[in-house]
């Protein structure tokens, strides 16, 4: 894996990121993406095997949900992966129109809400960002 570094300096390697996407395409996409800037990163394609996968977990730093997932409310599953790992950064990614800044995001334990497509810079800018630094 490539140890790449973000802004602050901080490794992104070792840093996990659970994706929930139900277009499977953009999944691996945004996947493979990732990995390629040194993330270990795990996939699910619903909403019922993104709670599996986030049972299984024994450490989360960031977790990218789609909003609109066939079988449940891309919102629930954040809720679930904010309760799970509490420290981890929650990224909701749409394609619908949604308020962003709404503070309704908050009651549901999302940091971030992302339209689609996702830019993938400007996603590594947000990851890094709150990344802290080597040894703090």
């Amino acid at each position: 894996m490539t140890n790449e570094t973000g802004e602050d300096g901080a490794s992104r390697e070792s840093r996990r990121v659970l994706i929930v996407e139900d277009n499977e395409a953009a999944c691996r996409s945004l996947a493979r993406l990732l990995r390629a800037f040194g993330f270990e990163v795990d996939t699910a394609y619903n909403g019922e095997s993104g709670k599996e996968a986030l049972a299984r977990a024994t450490a989360l730093d960031f977790f990218l949900t789609d909003l609109g997932l066939p079988d449940l409310d891309g919102r629930e599953v954040a809720r679930l992966a904010r309760e799970r790992f509490p420290s981890a950064k929650v990224v909701v990614i749409t394609g619908w129109d949604v308020d962003e800044g709404s503070a309704e995001w908050t009651k549901w334990g999302v940091d971030w809400v992302l339209t689609k497509p996702v830019e993938i810079d400007a996603l590594l800018k947000l990851m890094d960002r709150k990344l802290p630094a080597d040894g703090a």
